[in-house]
Parts: structure tokens; C-alpha cells; sequence
């Protein structure tokens, strides 16, 4: 949100952000009252893929930028992320430490990232060649420390056979709750669970353990949304375009190879 404020801003554009925490009636409420004022274009995160949220904004010709989400019918641009293409990177990276049980703490939600990511989650594995565990995936779509931390919960409570011994979780927050729950139960990050989280937040750094990350690259994304933005304001009626935010992995202290692997 900042680094789309600051790119609009250098073209003398005001910036209104609103944030609907992932609240589809908040979502469409805001959309109404910037409708309201004559906005010149929109930028947006949506909460769902459903395109009724968009239900008043289709006839008023209002250029859109779509961020990591895909919506059928509507009428816009979109900037992807390489959710599936990283998410390969990281189980690579796991798999080339020695760890064979692979764990994914997921968001369980039918978006266009989530699926790729878990998509790529999938692959990775087979390309591995490990075994793709039911029982190592987890999560009810929740983004929270405490999501993290009851999910983490679940895995220590497992047979040391099966058990994971290194976790993906869908966000930081949640990869922090993990790690503390690791702590609470007498284990130790990396040398009993690496940990690996998703958007490289910048709190991170004051972590006990620094967290291996997947960066989301923000300042890339503003650029593009800015970009495709402006395009469409100063009168680009070409057919809607798709841009690629390049995400990559960030290594830090939270992942090691695993112990066993030699065994």
C-alpha cells in the first residue's frame, strides 16, 4: 500500500487506501464510496475471485489493476505474483538440505495465489521425488500467530517417524507462531523443524532466530500496478494485459540440513 501511494504520488495523484481485512461486504461498501468519488482508477487486493464484488464498478469504465488475484469476466489487469515458480524454489531448496518430510502449514482458500502456490507445493515434491503426505498439510485459512502456532501443534504431536522436519507456512505470522510453538514444546529452530515463511516482513530481522522467507516484493508490484494504471488514465484501450512480480527466497537462520539426511 505505501509503495503504491509513494509511485502514484510522483504523478501528482491523491491516493485513498482502504482496507477491508479480507472482508468481501467491507470490500464492496468501500468500492461504492469511492465510486461515489469520481475516482480515476482502482488498485486492488480483493478478498474473493468472485466477480459480484465488482457488480457496480463494471458499467462506470473505471480502469482496474488486479493484485495476485484472477477474476473471470471482469474487465481488467493483473499482476501475478510467481507463487507456483518460487514455491518449486523452496521445496528444492528443503529437499537439497536432506529433508524428506516436507510440511505445509496452507491457507485453504479458493484464490487464484493459494492454489498456485500449493499447486507448486505439489510439484515440487514430485520433482523431489518425496512423497506427498495428507497428514503434512494443514491449515483452515487463518493467517494469524495463533493459527500458526496451533498448527505446529499438530506436527509435534506426530510419530517422530512421520513427523516433518521442516515446515512452509503460508505467511510470517504465521511461520512465527510456528517457531514459538517449536520453543514452547523443547524443540529447537533449525536444528529439530527449519522453518520457512512467506512475504518477508520486516520484523523478521528482530527475531531470535532470523527467518528464511519468501520476499514479496512490494516495490516491484507498485511499479507494475502504477504502471498498467496509468496506461489505462491517459487513454490505452488495448485488450487487458497480465504483468509477472518476480518473488524470491530469502535464507536466513531458520532452516539448516536436516540431521538425518546422511543416515
Amino acid at each position: 500500500k505505501k509503495e503504491i501511494e509513494i509511485d502514484l504520488s510522483d504523478y501528482n495523484y491523491n491516493v485513498v487506501i482502504c482496507n477491508s481485512n479480507y472482508n468481501e461486504k467491507k470490500e464492496m461498501n468501500y468500492i461504492d464510496v469511492l465510486l461515489s468519488r469520481n475516482i480515476d482508477g482502482l488498485i486492488i487486493v480483493p478478498s474473493t475471485e468472485n466477480i459480484s464484488i465488482f457488480k457496480n464498478i463494471k458499467n462506470e469504465n473505471i480502469p482496474i489493476v488486479v493484485i495476485d488475484r484472477l477474476i473471470e469476466g471482469l474487465k481488467a489487469d493483473f499482476v501475478m505474483s510467481n507463487n507456483y515458480n518460487v514455491m518449486i524454489e523452496v521445496v528444492d531448496y528443503l529437499a537439497g538440505l536432506g529433508h524428506k518430510r516436507i510440511a505445509y502449514i496452507n491457507r485453504e482458500v479458493d484464490l487464484y495465489h493459494s492454489i498456485k502456490r500449493f499447486e507448486g507445493f505439489q510439484d515440487g515434491l514430485k520433482k523431489n521425488s518425496l512423497n506427498f503426505n495428507k497428514k503434512l498439510i494443514t491449515g483452515d485459512g487463518g493467517l494469524s500467530f495463533e493459527d500458526g502456532y496451533l498448527e505446529m501443534l499438530k506436527f509435534i504431536k506426530m510419530d517422530s517417524s512421520v513427523r516433518p522436519t521442516a515446515v512452509i507456512a503460508f505467511n510470517d505470522i504465521v511461520a512465527i507462531g510456528a517457531i514459538r510453538a517449536i520453543k514452547d514444546n523443547n524443540y529447537k529452530v533449525p536444528q529439530d523443524f527449519s522453518i520457512v515463511g512467506f512475504d518477508n516482513i520486516f520484523f523478521d530481522e528482530f527475531l531470535e532466530t532470523r527467518l528464511t522467507s519468501v520476499t514479496s516484493n512490494k516495490k516491484e508490484m507498485a511499479k507494475l500496478s502504477v504502471k498498467l494504471l496509468l496506461e489505462r488514465i491517459n487513454g490505452d484501450l488495448s485488450e487487458p494485459k497480465w504483468a509477472l512480480n518476480h518473488r524470491r527466497l530469502v535464507i536466513r537462520e531458520s532452516t539448516s540440513i536436516h540431521h538425518d539426511s546422511n543416515k
